[in-house]
């Protein structure tokens, strides 16, 4: 297409799903015909005057495509300054260490979900063995072991008993 009709930001947007199947990170757009950069408030004309004007359009899903495109464009402009295809301009990103109180708030969320991890499994256990005292109380079963004649005591120590085996077996 027509480079002076050309508009970088409308290309980007309706070609942003198809890009050979790979992730676009950035594009750089210098000079785009018609674009008004306005540095610190104030308007300094089209991109059409003597000063060349850079637009950087980031994808921000990761740290680390500003300075990969910055160093793509920084490239490419000793490149052509120099003259030299082969120049290479290398750049490392890395993520900041966490200040004390992020550290502390990733600390405390990570506790939370242990003790959640950890208790709400515990609470299986008792419940295992309250079953069949619920289940006495509520068919009646437990008042005609009464009625019968099987003495208090008795009857909670079988329980107890039975518990314990099976927690044992378990």
């Amino acid at each position: 297409s027509n480079v002076s009709t050309f508009n970088t930001s409308v290309d980007l947007v309706n070609t942003a799903k198809h890009h050979g199947g790979f992730e676009r990170y950035g594009a750089d757009s210098c000079n785009e015909p018609g674009r008004i950069v306005s540095v610190n408030g104030s308007s300094t004309g089209s991109s059409s005057s003597s000063s060349t004007f850079t637009t950087m359009f980031i994808n921000g899903s990761g740290y680390q495509h500003a300075p990969l495109l910055l160093n793509q464009l920084y490239a490419a402009s000793i490149r052509k300054i120099r003259g030299n295809a082969n120049i290479q301009v290398a750049v490392s990103a890395e993520a900041m260490p966490l200040t004390k109180r992020q550290a502390a708030i990733i600390e405390g969320f990570s506790g939370i979900i242990v003790t959640i991890f950890i208790l709400i499994p515990f609470t299986f256990i008792p419940s295992t063995y309250v079953g069949y005292a619920v289940k006495e109380k509520e068919t009646k079963s437990k008042h005609l072991q009464f009625v019968s004649g099987v003495h208090f005591l008795a009857y909670w120590l079988a329980n107890l008993f039975f518990d314990t085996v099976c927690f044992l077996v378990t």
